[in-house]
């Protein structure tokens, strides 16, 4: 089976093509953009994908259910650079209610929701968030991490929450194989995988002070956690800086950006060069692939995709 992924606030599609190299056999089957640069990109990278041009316009009725909603809506209101009027007065962060209209009115699915904004949203936003999820039948989870765990030169601390519907709790592995069977005797509290995995960043890589601070100890809902379990499709394949990791063979850890030159010299140019503001301002705006690449492996170890992707 496939993955069908619905991606608001598209940007240029870091957050899809990270996900899409984690799990393989995920298909991102609409995206929603206004910005017509950043249309353009997405229609060369995903041209199968149905795009659109308003959230505010996305109903059941109009686009396909999918299993994962994905979005990094907008941080103006949320970010210390901005006005901080946080996601009920803010103009543009405000749009996270229509991610969560989308999400109520979806379900039962999508199944998992995951999330993406400045690391200042737990200080503004991210209870309002959280717990207008709870209100919704999901639980949530979260961390920050950073592009400089990947071995990007430059820091962009990001929040990521992963939400995921409360009707999966305790959900088990289908059919009967003794792999099966293996599979639920190694089943491990979550609070373990929270701990190993997104409480200290990608394996091979040193915490932020950020993570070391916040961890996930700002986890909120008092639900009882589902029974999680560590997935053998997603292992990490030390390289010699630490993670040159990849499900498909795809290494995007630090050897990429090692050879990337600092700074871009693309950052330099000043003519020449056809929609150079457009490119820069949906390259500022978007979402590191590597980072989302790492959320989706630890969902991947989660097992809540193990009967999607069991045929994989």
């Amino acid at each position: 089976m496939t993955v069908k992924i619905g991606s608001l606030f598209a940007g240029i599609g870091g957050f899809e093509l990270g996900l899409e190299r984690s799990w393989g056999n995920a298909e991102t089957i609409w995206q929603v953009e206004r910005d017509t640069f950043c249309q353009s990109i997405l229609s060369k990278h995903w041209p199968q994908s149905i795009i659109y041009n308003d959230v505010k316009d996305i109903t059941k009725d109009k686009v396909k259910p999918v299993d994962v909603l994905i979005g990094g809506f907008p941080c103006q209101d949320i970010s210390t650079a901005g006005n901080q009027k946080g996601v009920h007065d803010g103009e543009k962060s405000s749009l996270w209610w229509e991610m969560w209209r989308i999400a109520r009115d979806f379900r039962p699915r999508p199944r998992i929701i995951i999330m993406e904004n400045v690391a200042n949203i737990i200080r503004l936003g991210g209870a309002d968030v959280v717990g207008s999820l709870a209100q919704i039948g999901y639980d949530c989870e979260w961390t920050i991490i950073s592009a400089r765990q990947f071995g990007a030169p430059h820091l962009r601390e990001r929040w990521f929450g992963v939400a995921y519907s409360q009707s999966l709790r305790g959900q088990s592995h289908r059919g009967s194989t003794k792999e099966s069977q293996e599979k639920r005797k190694t089943r491990v509290h979550p609070r373990l995988i929270r701990e190993q995995y997104f409480g200290d960043g990608p394996k091979g890589s040193n915490p932020t002070p950020y993570t070391q601070r916040r961890g996930l100890q700002k986890h909120t809902i008092e639900s009882k956690p589902p029974k999680w379990e560590t997935s053998k499709m997603s292992q990490y394949r030390d390289g010699e800086n630490g993670f040159g990791w990849s499900n498909n063979g795809v290494s995007n850890g630090r050897e990429y950006w090692e050879t990337t030159p600092y700074p871009s010299p693309f950052c330099r140019v000043d003519d020449g060069l056809p929609n150079r503001v457009a490119r820069l301002r949906a390259l500022g705006n978007a979402i590191v692939p590597q980072c989302s690449q790492w959320v989706g492996d630890q969902i991947l170890k989660s097992g809540l995709l193990d009967d999607l992707l069991e045929d994989k």
